[in-house]
This record gives C-alpha cells, structure tokens and sequence, in this order.
C-alpha cells in the first residue's frame, strides 16, 4: 500500500485540495501528506480536504537554503521512520491536470520490478526552459554517453519509490543536504548513480501548472540547479542502466499551445547596467559571448547566445560558478535569459513541434560536444 506526499507553498489552494483528495481516492493509497511551509495557505486547504489528509509542516533537514528539498526530505523521513508503507509517491501541489491515474500507471509500473518510477509530460515549447538548459544540458555535457542524458524530465517533482528504493536514498549524505531547488537534480543522479531500475511514464495530460512573469521568477531555482550540476559533475556513473521509457504520442493536449513567461518584460530586464565585478567575470568567458552580453547595456540582442554559445558558456558557470555570490547568480543568469530568448524567438515561436525536436537536437549536440572536449 502507498504514501502520497504533496509539497506545497504558494500554490493555489484550490489545486492543492484538489490534488490531495484525488490521491486520497486511489485504492491503493492508504494516506495523504501535505508538506507546507509558511507562508503557505494551510488554513484555505485545510478547509477544503477531508480530516483523513494529514498537513505537516516541513522539518529543516538540509544544509542549504530552506526550499523544496526540505518539504521532500520531510516526506521522505516520515515514510521511512513513521510508516510502513511499500511505497511513497511525490506529486507537486501545483498540477491542474493531475488525476488519480498518474498514480494507477506508477502502481502497474512499479508492479513490473520497477523501484523508481517517474512521470513525464508533453509541456508548452517554452515552458521546463530551466530543464532543458541547464540541467538536461548540463548533464549531457557532464556526464556524456550516461542515461542521464536519456532521463525525459530530471527536474520534474512528479516521482514514486519503493521502500527499499526511498532507503537507498534516504541513506545518501547529498540527499538530505539538499534542501533547495536543487533536490530533483540530486534524487535523479543518486537513483541512476545507485543503480536503481528506472521506469519512466507518459502523463498524456500534460503537466499544466501554474507559469511564470518574467524570466527572473526563475532565477533562484536556475542558480539552485546549476550548483547541484558543479556537485555532481566528475561522479562515476554504473557503466550500464536499467531505464525504460513508455512512448510518448502526440499530444493535442492544450498545454502545449501556452506561452510560459512573459516575454515583453523579459526583454525589458535586459538592459540593466553591468557592476564592476560582473563585467570581470565576462572576461572568463569566449570573446563572441563576454561581447554579446557586454553589449545587453546598449540594445536587447540575443542572437550571440545560439546553442553552441551556450555550451561554451555553461562550461564555464560550471567550472567558475559560486552560490551566492551576487556577480555570479547576476552574470549566469543574464546568460541564461539569453539563451531562452534566442531559443523563443528563432525557434519556439515556429510551432510545437519543430521546438521540441530542436530541443531533443540541442541535447543531442551538446552530449557530442561534451565527449570530444
């Protein structure tokens, strides 16, 4: 029998209720926790879910920035140490197209040996920009050849392991360090790291959640997500991978057509004067991209920061990178922005299709570029 936990904090309380009382009525989920921290709507949810859902306030697990991580290890913890249960399944409290059949297919999946099981979805061509640039890219230049590479969504909250899996995990120092943004990274490295059989399926639906203002809604997380590649990067990989994909098929599902951040007030973020100590560090990078976003000051062009542009850039934040360290977050995410932007422009707004094949085709690339560097 199952656990499910749903970390939330800002989320619209309507969709959380929602999803907590859709997991409660799966027969196989024997209880619902609802992971909150302040200053999350607990009393609006609260009221709207059956006394049988649990609502526990996350524990301060991690070493690093309060976050996700902590709501996650919390869910974690109490599976292991206060429950029984064969087996916990996470989903983000923000889905809008979440119903109890993701957790059917995660149940008759892990019924075939499966010990992780994940969900991936069609998503808007901009939306999942911080998957898809940093981390899936990221990952394919890190670690070149691996099935991280293949992983449909290594960002993605929307999991389920089993009690041996959960402990294997759990186990692991990095696991429960990683309090921030950065825990969906970690939990994806440690399963393939750990050897445990991944399966991966297809959530037709698509994962409709709630979206974005500018760009820079997303720039803690973006920051969050490349410090856990730097932790990561030279980790040894088990040579071979038990990981099986469910196709995908063409989805007419109306999340695809959605426009993920507000691109107006995007460009207009751009223009913002460099400091002293952020153009030092454009020096550390190729002269074509250090003068490109030198240049940001004078006129929003973002044509410089096509897809090899970015590898080269990556390699560098990855090699350079510091937490916390405001030149830097500002330096990498200006990069970032650029990327995004070149990408929507020459590329998401053609049309869905053609976006996400030259998405696959970016990863592609750069996993060859990264095992001839």
């Amino acid at each position: 029998m199952s656990l499910v936990v749903v970390p939330f904090l800002h989320e619209d309380p309507e969709v959380v209720a929602r999803t907590l009382t859709l997991a409660a009525s799966h027969p196989r989920v024997v209880e619902v926790v609802g992971v909150y921290c302040e200053p999350s709507p607990i009393e609006a949810v609260r009221a709207m879910v059956d006394d049988s859902i649990r609502l526990m306030p996350q524990q301060r697990i991690g070493s690093l920035r309060e976050g996700k991580g902590d709501a996650t290890n919390t869910g974690l913890r109490y599976f292991l140490e206060e429950t029984d249960h064969e087996r916990v399944h996470f989903f983000d409290g923000d889905i809008r197209t979440f119903e109890a059949g993701w957790i059917e297919r995660a149940e008759r999946t892990a019924d075939q040996g499966y010990p992780a099981v994940r969900h991936y979805y069609p998503r808007a061509a901009t939306d999942g920009m911080i998957t898809w640039m940093v981390t899936k890219t990221g990952l394919a230049l890190s670690h070149p050849g691996s099935v991280l590479t293949r992983i449909r969504q290594p960002l993605a909250g929307e999991l389920m392991f089993t009690r041996r899996a959960a402990s294997t995990l759990w186990t692991d120092q990095r696991i429960r360090r990683q309090s921030d943004w950065g825990i969906d990274t970690m939990l994806t490295f440690v399963s393939v790291q750990s050897g445990l059989p991944i399966a991966e399926v297809y959530e037709e639906a698509g994962k409709d959640h709630a979206l974005y203002g500018a760009l820079t809604d997303l720039k803690v997380m973006a920051c969050e997500c490349l410090a856990v590649l730097q932790r990561i990067r030279g980790c040894e990989l088990p040579a071979s991978s038990d990981h099986w994909v469910e196709p995908a098929i063409l989805s007419r599902s109306p999340v695809v057509g959605k426009v993920a951040y507000d691109l107006e007030a995007t460009i207009d973020g751009l223009g913002e004067p460099w400091r002293q100590q952020e153009l030092a560090l454009l020096d550390r990078f190729p002269d074509r991209v250090a003068k490109g976003l030198a240049g940001l000051e004078r006129w929003p062009v973002v044509g410089f920061m096509d897809e090899e542009a970015w590898w080269e850039f990556l390699t560098v934040a990855l090699d350079g990178f510091q937490l916390g360290n405001t030149a830097w977050e500002n330096v990498f995410f200006r990069g970032f922005t650029c990327r995004v932007l070149d990408y929507t422009l020459r590329v998401a707004l053609t049309g869905h299709e053609k976006a996400m094949s030259s998405l696959e085709q970016m990863i592609s690339e750069a996993e060859l570029w990264g095992s001839q560097r």
